[in-house]
């Protein structure tokens, strides 16, 4: 068969240092490795050098979400296989890849774990286990039942102390674990990682590059879970009491979400929706923050300067710009850290949707050593981003105060009026043709 010859021509090429882990003869592999190491590439390697060597066999790959699903096809399986795709074929419906000998590939989420039940396979593989095993029923309810026949690698960086925590440490005659850090992979060099070593919180190296399972996780907001009481939104506005809103604009596939705190932090409404019409967003928006009488911290991303551009001429000095930057955004998650951690914040404990994604939410540590936070790939984290910036708005203290047009062309304003757009507190869109509202951190 021409397919055979093709596949007799590849030539795979696997590291040394990650051999052992992936062929051994043990059924289950357990694979606790630091960023960027290699695990993810080489584990795609692994199934499909088994699945073509033995015919009429099934996989199963298991991600996060379903969304990561595609995106693992093609930078992964097509690239590394692109002289053999021409010979398999990818339904993205079904999330299924049928190889030219008869195997096939089931891509499955941890999120639609339903999906993937009553099925049996002869090879496994759990990506990104640190996440996918936050929920101890994924694997003992849902994978392990279709592993009889099958050989598993479980792969991941450590994600605090959870199921794959407990299954690297199982004790077990079937069982095989390796730890790999960054500093054993050829795709890192050591004076990177001793620079990044230097600029990160210590738990943060140990977890992420050491791949060392700590007590605490790199969840950004571990109080949380302190700040959440019994009770719904919406609360009713009070006479005499001031309200702070966050508004995060939806784009793409994401949701607009609108989160209002009273003086005191308690989180009075909460509204997520993902229509897109910009008609439908304003209205929205403009009727929660006139029924609170609040003041409104909005992002200005995308479309953002357009639908603030246009809630500006009804809600005028209330509506404040935010503009994201890698800098502003990590200011403005640090300071919703600090609220938690003081229990400035009060959260209904019913709102799922935004409990989860404080959950979620997370960072990652750059090449140059820096923090970036958002959520995991294919987690949404609109909630957290509505509310920080309700946050933002409530600890700001806003005041308003008019500037004229000869202060406005001073030069030391000028230079306070570039810091502040740097940090997102004020934007081009702050002037007007006689004056300037600003409305600062302090005075």
């Amino acid at each position: 068969m021409n397919e055979l010859k093709d596949f007799q021509k590849i030539v795979i090429k696997f590291p040394r240092f990650l051999k052992e882990a992936f062929f051994n003869d043990f059924k289950y592999t357990v694979i606790a490795a630091g960023r960027q190491t290699g695990k993810t590439y080489n584990a795609c390697i692994w199934l499909m050098i088994n699945l073509l060597q033995k015919p009429n066999s099934k996989g199963l790959w298991v991600d996060v979400t379903q969304s990561n699903l595609d995106r693992y096809v093609e930078r992964y399986f097509i690239s590394i296989f692109k002289d053999l795709w021409k010979n398999f074929n990818y339904n993205k419906q079904y999330k299924t890849l049928k190889l030219f000998n008869g195997s096939v590939i089931d891509f499955r989420s941890a999120e639609r774990s339903e999906n993937m039940e009553g099925f049996n396979y002869d090879f496994v593989v759990l990506n990104e286990a640190g996440l996918i095993l936050k929920k101890s029923s994924l694997w003992y309810n849902t994978i392990l039942p279709m592993t009889k026949n099958a050989i598993v690698k479980i792969i991941g960086t450590p994600k605090g102390r959870n199921t794959f925590f407990n299954l690297f440490y199982l004790n077990s005659p079937d069982w095989k674990s390796y730890k790999f850090s960054a500093y054993d992979s050829p795709y890192w060099n050591k004076e990177a990682l001793d620079k990044i070593k230097l600029e990160v919180p210590e738990l943060v190296f140990n977890q992420e590059f050491l791949a060392e399972f700590q007590e605490q996780e790199s969840t950004v907001f571990k109080n949380y879970v302190n700040c959440l009481e019994n009770y719904s939104t919406p609360v009713e506005p009070v006479d005499g009491k001031k309200y702070y809103a966050g508004v995060d604009l939806a784009k793409h596939s994401d949701f607009t979400v609108i989160s209002i705190l009273d003086e005191t932090g308690k989180q009075v409404y909460f509204e997520r929706f993902n229509q897109l019409d910009y008609s439908f967003q304003k209205f929205k928006i403009l009727q929660a923050i006139q029924k609170y009488s609040a003041y409104c911290v909005i992002d200005l991303s995308g479309a953002g300067t357009a639908v603030y551009d246009d809630l500006k001429q009804v809600l005028g000095h209330k509506l404040i710009g935010f503009t994201f930057s890698g800098m502003s955004k990590k200011e403005l998650i640090e300071d919703l850290i600090l609220a938690f951690e003081n229990k400035k914040i009060i959260l209904p404990k019913g709102n799922e949707v935004q409990n989860s994604e404080l959950e979620t939410f997370s960072f990652e540590i750059s090449r140059h050593g820096n923090i970036i936070y958002g959520a995991p790939d294919g987690f949404h984290d609109d909630c957290v981003i509505a509310l920080a910036l309700a946050n933002h708005c409530l600890s700001e203290n806003f005041v308003k105060i008019e500037i004229d047009k000869e202060f406005i062309l001073s030069f030391n304003f000028i230079r306070k009026y570039e810091k502040l757009k740097r940090r997102g507190i004020i934007n081009n869109n702050s002037f007007n043709s006689s004056s300037f509202i600003y409305e600062p951190r302090k005075l």
